[in-house]
């Protein structure tokens, strides 16, 4: 029994010691809360509640954004944004900063907020320093730069620079009253951490000589009106990029003669309509859903590390199609593309290749086992037909009679589908130097195809003067099959 009571006793005074705590630093922080700046312990508290129209350089100087071309903003966890509105009175107009940051820091480590403004030459710069601290009730600061909805500025001459970190970086906003357009000679925005980048409806960027939007984990996404949906439509070339965050639109328009340039290492992509010259995907894992193409895509990386794309093509490509990388790399792809209006190159080591029409020359380079499936338009006329593959299975269908040639390489099967349209004379050989011919038990003709010839090597539908040849080599099975049209389509 006596044991019993001291443990009782214990626990008892142990946990009046807990709220003795307890109390203690619940007092300190109220002490501090009412002593922002005050060192209590080891710690302080933070708060402001303001808004400040910064008319001035930290040299005194009255700020002149007629004689400013180019305005460079940095900041870690504040916001950004560019505007033009009748949010603010008096015609406040330039550089507009509001803090309600709020919360605990440490004393030792505790960053003081500052605001120092600087203009080199036709160059203002801005620079933000957050408090931070291990407690937030508030990372509330905006950095805002206005133009008053009354005047003419626009900051059409202005060559805009934004960098956060975790902060959102927002242009054109409609938030308030009587907004109207921004127009900037250029934009280059890039949030490091967490922040988003939007580009909201009341900006243009029609009239700018260089678009770069760059998030690490943030996603950049578009109000901007394009034609009834929403996106960009740029005179520039243009770069989207993102670590692992998310590039959304509904339509990106890049101007006749620029290209559109998107780096993405493992995020998301999802873009519905792009209409450039040339779109640019410099990848190394991660998911790209398009659904219209007008121009060439090239999936290329500088890094040389393409690992697993996922690339979906919902409806077409109306130029080229590429996928190369260097040999140093393991490049592992799944592309699925519905309509190919041009070539098609590929250089992977593995994955997935499958284009439901194809409309140009191929050529497929592969040193492991990548599974190819394409089915050709009766308009690939006279174009040549490549596929060297390791291991991999590959399927052909073709919808018409062409005058072109093709050669298959695998050590897989290799499935080959023809419409009565096709006339070709193919020959089936072993896959190696010797020029055997492949066994005739490895080859399967389906009914009707051949008129039941089912001789090495196969001629179908005898030779004409548009017939064309297939060289198909492998050490697995060959099968020839005669469909219907519609079963390709």
């Amino acid at each position: 029994m006596a044991q019993g009571g001291i443990k009782k006793g214990f626990f008892f005074y142990f946990g009046l010691f807990v709220l003795l705590l307890i109390s203690v630093f619940l007092i300190c922080l109220v002490i501090m809360m009412f002593n922002p700046g005050k060192t209590v312990l080891w710690m302080q508290y933070f708060t402001a509640d303001t808004e400040i129209h910064h008319t001035k350089t930290d040299d005194g100087s009255v700020i002149d954004y007629s004689t400013i071309n180019k305005i460079e903003i940095e900041a870690t966890y504040a916001n950004v944004s560019v505007q033009k509105n009748a949010e603010y009175t008096e015609k406040q107009e330039g550089l507009i900063i509001i803090n309600k940051a709020k919360g605990f820091a440490s004393a030792k480590k505790a960053v003081h907020y500052d605001v120092s403004i600087t203009k080199s030459g036709s160059t203002l710069k801005v620079k933000v320093t957050e408090p931070t601290g291990f407690l937030y009730f508030s990372k509330n600061i905006e950095i805002i730069l206005n133009a008053n909805h009354e005047t003419a500025t626009n900051w059409a001459n202005v060559d805009f620079v934004a960098r956060t970190t975790n902060g959102d970086i927002e242009i054109g906003g409609v938030n308030h009253l009587k907004a109207k357009t921004v127009h900037l000679k250029s934009i280059d925005l890039k949030a490091t951490g967490k922040g988003d980048i939007t580009l909201e409806k009341m900006l243009d960027v029609s009239n700018a000589n260089s678009v770069k939007l760059s998030t690490n984990k943030g996603d950049i996404s578009s109000s901007m009106d394009v034609g009834g949906k929403v996106g960009i439509s740029s005179n520039s070339d243009t770069i989207l990029e993102t670590n692992s965050g998310v590039i959304k639109f509904e339509r990106l328009t890049v101007a006749s003669g620029r290209s559109l340039h998107i780096l993405c290492r493992s995020g998301d992509v999802k873009i519905g309509e792009i209409t450039a010259d040339k779109v640019d995907v410099s990848c190394v894992q991660g998911n790209y859903v398009f659904d219209t193409i007008n121009g060439n895509l090239s999936y290329t990386n500088s890094e040389d590390t393409i690992i697993s794309p996922n690339i979906l093509v919902t409806k077409l490509v109306s130029g080229d199609f590429t996928l190369t990388t260097d040999g140093n790399s393991n490049a592992n792809p799944d592309v699925e593309i519905k309509e190919v209006g041009g070539d098609i190159t590929v250089i992977a080591d593995k994955g997935h290749l499958e284009v439901a029409k194809s409309h140009g020359a191929v050529s497929v380079n592969s040193k492991d086992n990548l599974y190819v499936g394409i089915i050709f338009a009766d308009t690939s006329a006279s174009n040549a037909i490549t596929i060297s593959n390791v291991k991999g299975d590959v399927d052909l269908g073709f919808l018409g009679s062409m005058a072109g040639t093709v050669e298959v390489i695998t050590n897989g099967d290799i499935e080959i589908k023809v419409t009565s349209a096709a006339k070709f004379v193919s020959e089936a050989l072993v896959n190696n130097d010797s020029g055997d011919r492949v066994a005739d038990s490895k080859i399967k003709v389906s009914t009707n195809l051949a008129e039941g010839r089912e001789l090495n090597p196969l001629s179908v539908n005898g030779t004409s003067a548009n017939s064309w040849a297939m060289t198909l080599k492998t050490n697995a099975k060959i099968k020839y099959t005669l469909v219907e049209a519609s079963a390709l389509a």
